[in-house]
């Protein structure tokens, strides 16, 4: 895997449908971590899209892989 900001990067979603699955999870994961709503949870994905100048399905993905990590115990 390549490095992305000193972490492994996330494999990007292959599919559309898998983009928006991820797309779908990662609102979901900034809504519980920021209590906040769907709205703003989406906007904060695309400003950090446009940010960063990366497609909001790869930053969806390194969301879930953080999550996954934090859940497996291991280091994020």
């Amino acid at each position: 895997m390549d490095e992305w900001n000193g972490r492994a990067s996330p494999d990007a979603p292959g599919s559309a449908q898998d983009s928006r699955d991820a797309i779908s999870c990662a609102t979901g994961i900034l809504m519980e971590r920021y209590g906040c709503d769907l709205t703003t949870a989406t906007e904060r994905l695309v400003a950090w899209s446009r940010d960063t100048d990366i497609e909001i399905a790869l930053i969806a993905a390194w969301l879930i892989a953080d999550l996954t990590a934090t859940w497996n115990g291991e280091q994020a």
